[in-house]
């Protein structure tokens, strides 16, 4: 019945899921795209290294692309798989540390605050739905909007640049990208528990900006803190303390911080739904 419920309430309010799926991924792909170096872009490369031979080109870059009859579009392909983990660095940098409040607070108004705010909820109540299923159904509709944006928007991220890693490199690579959709997923949390909190759009998205932002000043000194798990990696060089080999130690203790925090967010809004009025 609460499933039934929830299919109900899609089919009703399609255009406000669906234009908070939509804002919350092109953003957050954007954030990510946005904060590559110029480098990767292609017209740029051109621009940066037209004028001299592409075999040349490969040699002051260090490639392995050798030969009369390589091209500066092969040369650039290869610049690209050689620097892949700084660039999925950036990428995930970028969306995660740019990109992860204004989505998740766009989410929390659009799916949850808004809601309360035009006594949507309370007329669902007044219908006879019970409490349990409409606080299941937000709940779905919200943390499943917030995870396929965050699916989408990744995969297109990753799909721009070609980047994949090898199976040698599994490990890092499940690592990171599972850090970088729980740090995500941990600010959507705080917006989800502040916007039961209060109901309100702007004092929910206040109260979850300003724990997020003392969080983030507390992270140097809490390396663990699952917020901005990615570091800000702007150079090529490899060895440079980040890829394949680095120590994931207070990333993988991040993963378990913020994964408590998800979990502990559902009974912390019911506690509130369940026991406030909704004047």
């Amino acid at each position: 019945m609460s499933l039934r419920f929830t299919l109900y309430r899609l089919r009703a309010d399609w255009a406000r899921v669906l234009l908070a799926l939509v804002c919350a991924a092109v953003f957050y792909l954007w954030a990510g795209w946005s904060n590559t170096a110029p480098g990767a872009k292609y017209p740029y490369f051109e621009t940066l290294y037209g004028r001299q031979s592409a075999a040349s080109v490969a040699e002051e870059l260090e490639l392995e692309e050798t030969g009369e009859d390589v091209t500066l579009r092969q040369v650039f392909d290869a610049f690209i798989r050689n620097s892949r983990d700084m660039l999925y660095a950036q990428v995930a940098d970028g969306s995660e540390f740019t990109g992860s409040f204004p989505c998740t607070c766009a989410l929390s108004i659009l799916l949850l605050t808004s809601l309360f705010r035009q006594h949507r909820v309370g007329a669902w109540l007044a219908a006879g739905y019970s409490r349990g299923r409409v606080f299941l159904s937000l709940t779905l509709v919200y943390y499943g909007a917030a995870l396929l944006a965050w699916l989408l928007a990744s995969r297109l991220a990753m799909a721009a640049y070609r980047i994949s890693f090898t199976p040698e490199e599994a490990y890092f690579f499940r690592t990171t990208r599972l850090a970088w959709l729980l740090s995500f997923l941990f600010r959507a949390s705080v917006l989800y528990v502040s916007s039961f909190l209060l109901r309100r759009p702007l004092p929910a998205a206040a109260a979850g900006l300003g724990a997020c932002l003392l969080l983030l000043l507390l992270k140097p000194l809490l390396p663990f803190l699952p917020l901005r798990v990615i570091p800000e990696v702007r150079s090529w060089a490899p060895g440079k303390g980040w890829g394949p080999g680095a120590d994931l130690g207070s990333m993988v203790t991040g993963n378990y911080i913020a994964l408590g925090v998800f979990l502990a967010s559902i009974p912390a809004g019911w506690l509130s739904f369940r026991k406030r009025g909704l004047e």
